[in-house]
């Protein structure tokens, strides 16, 4: 205990210089939490919206989907499948999809896109697209009576989503991101062409535009949008015969409260299919890229937080190698006092632990209101990636927003406070092996 007072008196005697230390210690682990809580959530965040728009927390597809996405790997009689799985999982939401890629047409121009076939009503109890419509009258009545210095305003909230929601027995609508519409000159109510390639032969099929929305993401509004499954079934047909498949879909997916237990809840949907002609996945299964993207992004996180923690070894250990050259005689007259070369050392490891505690204790109180405006404000990153992000049919909020990851607390808390330990180790071997004659020599 005696060697912490007399740590403790050695760290105020400087204080500025420790007070210095201890706010590069403090900075940079609120820096380096303060990242691991934005990748968190940002990557929670992309995870939902990837679950919640492309594949479920399950999905039974046809075998050879996940790693090649053509057209013709569908999944017959599509209804059955749903209603097994709805039968064996009451609690969850089961849904059919279908995705086309083809040509939209007005009279106007064209636009290339990736068609969604939904059910409506059930895919509307998981996305969060219908957020992103309001109602095309009381906009433009808002607009038509507004005072002027907020017309500017409301006809910036008109232009950002009109329509509505498909409804299930809309069984023609289409919604169409606001660049589409734009590039074909199409209102509300317009009618237009989807074509196809589906074998060897051009088909087409005629839609009505039900709703115009906007994500904020223009590079992900200009390539998707969503009608009903029924409407793009003719275009599901056998490859080889070019005859039509029974209730086709791509995909019936399944949504839980929670991912508890995937691996087993994938296993009971298997059993509750029994078709040798599908699979049954776990969202991480089937979305084998996203998980490479995010361990590539995790990595880069480690390295930029090893480079970090480099720094901080650097501070503390030239902080505390000045301490032992400025206190060289009082070190010679403590041993000829009789203070053992291991009491030297755990003087300055102890001086070190207290940095080290301080430092992280007041990193961790630092790093709290930014946190909270990163969790509850976020940082709109809308305008950045409007114009290079890819996100093959996934409609997320552009909003980013922070996640409390307990690694930042229970890992790199530890983990900063043994790298000022280790830091240490240098200059206290330094001052231990001084001897008394020496050290009250040096001037």
């Amino acid at each position: 205990m005696w060697l912490f007072t007399l740590a403790l008196r050695n760290l105020f005697r400087h204080r500025s210089r420790t007070l210095l230390t201890g706010l590069a210690i403090a900075a940079s682990f609120a820096l380096v939490a303060l990242h691991m809580h934005f990748e968190y959530g940002s990557w929670n965040q992309r995870i939902r919206g990837s679950v919640e728009a492309v594949s479920g927390h399950l999905v039974v597809q046809h075998p050879d989907r996940a790693d090649d996405p053509q057209v013709e790997y569908v999944v017959s009689r599509s209804a059955e499948v749903s209603g097994a799985l709805q039968r064996t999982f009451p609690e969850a939401r089961v849904l059919r999809r279908a995705q086309v890629g083809g040509l939209l047409a007005s009279p106007r121009n064209t636009s290339p896109l990736f068609v969604s076939g939904i059910e409506p009503d059930r895919e509307a109890q998981v996305t969060r697209i219908d957020d992103l419509f309001q109602d095309a009258d009381a906009a433009r009545a808002a607009l038509d009576s507004a005072p002027e210095p907020t017309r500017e305003a409301l006809q910036r909230e008109a232009e950002r989503g009109l329509g509505s929601w498909l409804e299930p027995q809309d069984l023609r609508g289409i919604v169409i991101g606001a660049p589409v519409a734009r590039t074909l000159e199409v209102e509300l109510g317009d009618r237009v062409v989807l074509m196809a390639q589906v074998g060897d032969e051009l088909q087409s099929i005629p839609l009505v535009v039900r709703g115009i929305y906007s994500t904020g993401i223009d590079r992900a509004d200009a390539v998707v949008a969503y009608t009903t499954l029924q409407a793009v079934q003719p275009l599901l047909v056998d490859p080889k015969t070019g005859e039509p498949v029974p209730d086709p879909a791509h995909q019936v997916a399944v949504h839980f409260e929670h991912e508890r237990g995937l691996d087993a809840l994938a296993a009971r949907a298997a059993q509750a299919v029994d078709r040798s002609d599908l699979s049954t996945l776990t969202w991480r299964q089937a979305m084998p890229t996203l998980l490479r993207q995010m361990e590539v992004d995790r990595s880069f996180g480690i390295i930029l937080h090893v480079f970090i923690g480099l720094i901080v070894v650097v501070v503390i250990f030239t902080t505390l190698l000045m301490s032992a050259l400025e206190r060289t005689r009082e070190i010679g007259l403590l041993m000829a006092l009789g203070m053992r070369p291991k009491h030297i050392r755990a003087m300055f490891w102890a001086e070190a632990a207290l940095l080290g505690l301080g430092g992280t204790v007041a990193g961790f109180v630092l790093h709290l209101p930014f946190y909270a405006f990163l969790a509850y404000v976020g940082i709109d990153l809308g305008d950045m990636i409007a114009g290079s992000s890819d996100i093959a049919g996934v409609v997320f909020d552009p909003v980013m927003r922070a996640e409390f990851d307990p690694d930042a607390l229970f890992y790199y808390g530890p983990f900063t406070f043994l790298l000022t330990l280790l830091a240490s180790i240098g200059p206290a071997y330094k001052a231990s092996r001084l001897t008394p004659v020496d050290a009250m020599r040096h001037t």
